[in-house]
């Protein structure tokens, strides 16, 4: 048993230093490598730039062109960069106006709807306008009525006085009329006092302001002057200067209204 253990731990170390071995062989081999292509490297630049000038040259617009190709693959990228910016805000115009024209038709369907669908807002100003002329005229209509009503109103107001004067001319009238059937007579005279007693008065329509006339038949004696009305008498004053020559007032004289004679 413990020849074996042996054998196999011998075998293990012999196995790690080999592999030890081995990575250090590859490790001088790949120094080794490197160290010759530098050397290489080294070596051909030397060649090219003491014996070849114009492979130089080449190798330097390779050099050059492969740098503009480069600085050309990013202003492409910028213009490319500018450009797309440049479409998205044309984009963004296009999506402006054109957010622009659907509001304005939604305004206009909106108007459309509030008037009824009468027209484009053209056509509706031009409705408010000729509505307006015709209430213009209207309002001129109206205030050449106001203006008639007016001239009828004082026509109005003047023929209701005459209708007034008329009414107070058929009152008089028509109390004339009545009073031409109130007769009273001479009761008694008092020549030295100057005064006659009449048999009417206030309720045959005697007042203080009526003027009395007397008469004998279809001779006029003299005026009477009321001084004092009572129910169915007066007192009144003879009026001095208004008696016929060669007559006098007496008992018995009929007595009227000065209006009805």
């Amino acid at each position: 048993m413990k020849p074996l253990l042996f054998l196999g731990l011998l075998a293990a170390v012999g196995s790690a230093g080999l592999a030890f071995m081995v990575r250090t062989s590859l490790k001088e081999t790949r120094l080794q490598k490197d160290d010759l292509n530098r050397k290489t490297l080294a070596i051909h630049n030397t060649v090219v730039n003491t014996s070849n000038p114009a492979l130089t040259a080449l190798y330097d617009q390779h050099t050059e062109t492969h740098k503009n190709a480069k600085n050309e693959e990013i202003s492409a990228k910028t213009e490319r960069t500018e450009a797309t910016s440049a479409k998205d805000q044309t984009t963004e115009v296009k999506r402006k106006t054109d957010d622009t024209l659907a509001k304005k038709q939604q305004i206009q369907a909106e108007i459309a709807r509030l008037s009824g669908g009468v027209g484009t807002p053209e056509e509706i100003a031009a409705s408010i306008e000729t509505l307006k002329k015709e209430n213009d005229a209207k309002v001129q209509e109206i205030e050449q009525v106001g203006k008639e009503l007016e001239i009828a109103k004082r026509a109005a107001d003047e023929n209701d006085q005459q209708l007034v004067l008329l009414r107070k001319v058929q009152e008089a009238r028509t109390k004339a009329i009545s009073l031409s059937s109130r007769t009273g007579t001479v009761g008694a005279v008092n020549a030295e006092l100057g005064f006659a007693i009449v048999n009417f008065g206030k309720n045959q329509g005697v007042t203080t302001d009526s003027r009395l006339l007397v008469k004998r038949g279809t001779q006029f004696i003299g005026k009477l002057r009321v001084a004092q009305v009572n129910a169915n008498q007066t007192v009144a004053d003879i009026v001095s200067g208004s008696i016929t020559r060669g007559f006098a007032i007496q008992p018995g004289d009929e007595v009227v209204f000065e209006n009805n004679n």
